[in-house]
């Protein structure tokens, strides 16, 4: 495992409920990283690289990180998937991603989930 990022709050305003169940992305040398919740990850998880929810790739070029997310496509005929790429900026121990409307989400690095 290359790393976990916990959710951190700052930056905008949270509701309880994003307080309650900060998101985490739990990073693996070999390029995929899952995305979930502190209480989810804690209670059970049993999703590995294959599966469709996993989360996706990342890429690490500089002081940027860019993430491919799959998604089932809804309504057609076919099963292709739809595609969403992230990119947020890493500073330090942190990545910050900032879509430009004023709904930053700061993730920071920690060595252990408790």
């Amino acid at each position: 495992m290359a790393g976990v990022y916990v959710q951190i709050f700052e930056g905008r305003y949270y509701n309880e409920q994003e307080k309650k169940h900060p998101s985490i992305f739990i990073f693996y040398n070999y390029g995929f990283f899952k995305q979930s919740t502190v209480s989810y990850y804690l209670k059970s998880d049993s999703r590995d690289k294959n599966s469709v929810s996993y989360g996706g790739k990342y890429r690490i070029t500089e002081n940027l990180i860019e993430f491919e997310k799959f998604y089932p496509s809804q309504g057609g005929r076919t099963n292709y998937y739809s595609r969403k790429i992230r990119k947020g900026t890493i500073v330090g121990d942190r990545i910050i991603f900032d879509d430009g409307f004023s709904l930053m989400s700061i993730y920071e690095k920690k060595h252990e989930l408790n």
